[in-house]
C-alpha cells in the first residue's frame, strides 16, 4: 500500500502530498493490522484503478507546442469518487445471478484483452523490445540515459532475461 500510494504520487504526475499522506498511510497500517489480528485478509493496492482516478482527476496545459507533453497544472484531489467506484464494486454481489449468465470463454477474452493492452506500457515489455533492436534506436528513458557501452547495455538486456524468467518461475502449476 505505501509503495503503490508513493507510485501514484511521485511517478505519473511528479506531485508532492501534504500530511493527509501520512495520515492515509498512518490508517492503512492501523487496517492492516487488525486485519491481521483477526485472520482477515490484508488490503490490497490497486495500481490500475489508482493510476487512472489521479489521471481522470488532473488538470493539463492547453497551450503546449505541437509534439510537446502537455504541461501538469493541478490535481483535484478528493476521495469522492473512490468510494463510489468501491460501493459499486460491493454492490456486484447482488448481480451474481446475471453475472453468471455471462459465458466464461467471454469473461476470458476479456481479460486476455485487458492483459495484452495493459501489457505493452510495462517497462519490462519496452526493454524486452529493445533486445531485438538496434542501440542507436534506444529510447531516452531514464534508466537507459547512462548506458554508453554495448558492455552496459548487455547488462540491461541481462536484467530483462531475469525479470522474464522470474516472471516464468512465479506463474501457477
Amino acid at each position: 500500500i505505501m509503495i503503490q500510494s508513493k507510485l501514484k504520487c511521485v511517478n505519473t504526475t511528479k506531485s508532492i502530498k501534504g500530511t493527509g499522506y501520512h495520515l492515509d498511510i498512518l490508517i492503512a497500517g492501523v487496517l492492516i493490522s487488525v486485519s491481521g489480528l483477526f485472520g482477515l485478509p490484508w488490503i490490497c493496492a490497486a495500481p490500475v484503478r489508482s493510476i487512472a482516478h489521479v489521471a481522470s482527476l488532473s488538470k493539463y496545459s492547453k497551450t503546449h507546442a505541437p509534439g510537446e507533453k502537455p504541461r501538469l497544472i493541478d490535481i483535484k484531489d478528493q476521495r469522492v469518487t473512490n468510494i463510489g467506484v468501491h460501493i459499486l464494486i460491493g454492490c456486484t454481489i447482488f448481480a451474481a445471478p446475471i453475472i453468471r449468465k455471462i459465458p466464461v470463454a467471454a469473461l476470458f477474452g476479456i481479460f486476455l484483452y485487458f492483459g495484452i493492452v495493459s501489457i505493452s506500457g510495462t517497462q519490462l515489455f519496452s526493454r524486452l523490445k529493445m533486445m531485438f533492436i538496434p542501440t542507436k534506436y534506444h529510447p531516452n528513458v531514464g534508466y537507459l540515459r547512462r548506458v554508453y557501452s554495448s558492455n552496459e547495455t548487455l547488462c540491461v538486456h541481462i536484467y530483462t532475461n531475469h525479470g522474464c524468467r522470474f516472471i516464468d518461475n512465479n506463474k501457477s502449476d
